[in-house]
C-alpha cells in the first residue's frame, strides 16, 4: 500500500535532459478467496506525471471480475496537462483534444494502445487487429 505520506516513485531519465517522472501507484490486494485460487490484484488509480514534458498518465486498474468479466484490466490515457493547475484525476475529466495516447487491456497479458483520442475497439477475436500493441 502506498500510504498517505508516500510521494510515490521518482524516475529521472538522464539521457532525456533529466526529465523526472513521478509515479503514484495504487494498492495491491489479495483476492481469489471464493474461487480457492489466491492471487494479487490491483484495483485503484495510478498517476504518472512529468512537469518538464507536461505529460500525465492516468491508469485505472480494475479489480477481479465476477462471472466472466475481464480480470486484471487497466484503462488509461496519456495527455497534455498544466503542472500548475493539475485538476484531472479521472479519465473522463480529460478533454479529448488533450489525449496523446489511449490504452487498455488485461495488464497480465497484453495492453493495446492507440495514438490520439481514438477509442480502443475490439475487432472480433483478434483484439490486436488494427491496433498498435505492447507486450510486457
Amino acid at each position: 500500500m502506498p500510504g498517505e505520506h508516500n510521494l510515490g516513485i521518482f524516475i529521472t531519465v538522464e539521457k532525456r535532459n533529466h526529465e523526472t517522472y513521478q509515479l503514484k501507484h495504487p494498492a495491491a490486494h489479495l483476492g481469489g478467496f471464493f474461487r480457492g485460487a489466491l492471487s494479487v490484484t490491483v484495483g485503484d488509480m495510478a498517476y504518472v506525471t512529468c512537469p518538464e514534458t507536461k505529460l500525465k498518465a492516468i491508469l485505472h486498474y480494475y479489480d477481479e471480475g465476477w462471472l466472466g468479466r475481464t480480470t486484471n484490466k487497466v484503462e488509461g490515457v496519456i495527455f497534455r496537462y498544466d503542472p500548475e493547475n493539475d485538476d484531472k484525476q479521472q479519465i473522463k475529466d480529460v478533454p479529448e483534444g488533450d489525449i496523446v495516447v489511449r490504452l487498455g487491456g488485461p495488464w497480465k497479458e497484453k495492453v493495446v494502445f492507440t495514438l490520439g483520442p481514438k477509442p480502443l475497439v475490439s475487432t472480433g477475436s483478434d483484439r490486436t487487429k488494427k491496433k498498435t500493441h505492447s507486450q510486457d
